[in-house]
């Protein structure tokens, strides 16, 4: 009869209550400051960091078994897993992406343990995702995590309760537990920046010698059943429901509105290399790096950020949108190739400008390569009656890839001249010339922005000599030599785009009376 009186009071204090249980483990990264939790719980600064759209923290599974292969978490475990982190991170709008799994075969680490985690945390190190790392089994831990970090573990078991895998990657965001580290928070709120978890939206709970609320709170109903009293003799009201406490694994669901910012805060700082990627930045021609010289330097500007020499990498936010700039627009004499000048961004042809914005997207194999082409002497010519008069006759060049003197690349630049133009790309520049080939496709003949273009004005009140009378002139058509090197949409018309197909090509607008 005593036996079984037993017996059931044990399945009673299991069905109703939890059993004083330390939950996880949270390790302090070696040489990590100990002492910036009033700068990073204080109210006003936190304000700052409620997220305004969803960022994606990239997670490598590291998936431990025994020496011979076994115990592994399964496949929709670790899916349920992942799907449970999102599910509880939504309302913070940080989401998880499970993008890389490995396998550490190896007894020693079959059990979690606070002493073997400091050296399993060093095996297959991503180092720019949330490395979390999933065991067989406990030695009486759910869970382990370095604060502010990229590294926690779960056991198989507790990674699908939906709540521990949650509190560990809080941990790693640098969330403490709710009872805090040790200093007392009051009832009243009064020290709730110094004391707790430094958060002044979770409900002080008791210490409770680092167990917090650990079995003092009911399994089915999640009431909290203790007396605890803060020194001003006020009785604990805890928040049982916080992913950040010690109540049962079901019972905790939610994070408060600090908790959230504080997480965001250490996404955005401390670990802001969880959602940045790294993007080589680099000038090309012809596939090859244009390396930064001394005497002949190759650099890019990701503006408000930092500039860089061609070949480096930068990194950068995922998501997020960046102007970035080559800072030469032209590399004259450049070896083999003569002179050459940026044409576009990554091959892609409506990506000619010398800056462009850029948004991050680590799925697309990022980089920016601002490539340049060979500059080739062109003229373009104004006849009246077959003749070049000197002074005489106006046209337009338009050359989308054109920069000002004061650095500004307009788009659309017409160049005014008269009689001649032999194009430079850019303002005062003297080496001349244009890029062959650009905007047109003769396969199914068509134009596709950018492109040059040219137009001819009408002539008008011109005395010719031979007939010492002033002649009106109207244009009649374009034309080019040699026959070939230049291609118009429009012959005939004014103004018309064309693709310049070989170097030392001359085009012309003929003008007649």
């Amino acid at each position: 009869m005593k036996d079984l009186i037993i017996l059931i009071i044990t399945f009673l204090i299991s069905l109703f209550a939890t059993i004083k249980a330390q939950e996880c483990v949270v390790l302090t990264v070696p040489g990590f400051p100990q002492t910036p939790e009033q700068t990073y719980g204080d109210p006003n600064i936190l304000s700052n960091f409620s997220p305004t759209e969803f960022r994606t923290v990239f997670i490598a599974a590291h998936i431990v078994r025994s020496s011979s292969g076994q115990g592994g978490i399964s496949t929709n475990y670790l899916n349920t897993a992942i799907s449970d982190l999102n599910a509880a991170y939504s309302d913070a709008k940080i989401q998880f992406i499970c993008d890389q799994i490995d396998y550490i075969d190896n007894d020693n680490y079959f059990i979690l343990t606070a002493e073997n985690f400091s050296s399993l945390a060093q095996i297959n190190v991503v180092a720019n995702k949330l490395n979390i790392y999933f065991c067989p089994q406990s030695s009486g831990i759910n869970g382990i995590a370095y604060l502010a970090s990229n590294k926690c573990a779960v056991t198989n078991s507790a990674a699908i309760n939906g709540s521990t895998l949650p509190h560990e990657v809080g941990h790693n965001f640098y969330l403490y537990h709710t009872h805090g580290t040790g200093i007392q928070e009051y009832v009243n709120g009064s020290n709730c920046t110094t004391a707790g978890d430094f958060l002044c939206d979770t409900p002080a709970e008791p210490y409770n010698d680092g167990y917090g609320i650990s079995g003092y709170v009911y399994n089915n109903t999640c009431a909290y059943f203790g007396t605890f009293r803060d020194p001003n003799n006020e009785l604990f009201t805890p928040d049982t429901h916080n992913f950040m406490g010690y109540a049962p694994p079901n019972c905790r669901n939610s994070f408060t509105e600090k908790q959230i910012q504080k997480m965001n805060q250490t996404l955005s700082t401390i670990l802001s290399y969880l959602i940045t990627v790294q993007v080589p930045l680099a000038n090309k021609i012809n596939g090859n790096i244009i390396p930064h010289e001394v005497n002949r330097p190759s650099t890019l500007t990701v503006i408000g950020v930092k500039t860089v020499q061609s070949g480096d990498i930068v990194n950068l936010l995922d998501g997020n949108s960046y102007d970035i700039k080559t800072n030469q627009e032209r590399f004259p004499n450049y070896l083999s190739y003569g002179n050459t000048k940026h044409n576009n961004w990554n091959d892609i042809h409506s990506e000619f400008l010398l800056t462009e914005n850029y948004t991050v997207n680590r799925l697309e194999s990022p980089h920016r390569d601002a490539n340049f082409l060979k500059l080739n002497f062109a003229r373009i010519n104004i006849k009246l009656e077959g003749q070049q008069m000197m002074d005489k006759g106006t046209g337009e060049f338009q050359d989308p890839w054109y920069v000002l003197s004061n650095g500004l690349q307009p788009g659309n630049y017409w160049k005014s001249f008269t009689s001649f133009y032999e194009p430079t790309g850019k303002e005062d520049a003297a080496e001349k010339g244009v890029f062959l080939n650009q905007g047109y496709n003769p396969v199914n003949n068509t134009w596709t922005p950018p492109y040059y273009s040219v137009k001819a004005d009408y002539v008008q009140d011109i005395p010719l000599q031979q007939t010492g009378r002033t002649h009106r002139f109207y244009f009649q058509r374009w034309d080019a030599s040699p026959q070939g090197s230049a291609i118009f949409r429009d012959t005939n018309a004014v103004e018309t785009p064309v693709v310049f197909n070989q170097p030392n090509a001359t085009v012309q607008a003929n003008l007649e009376i």
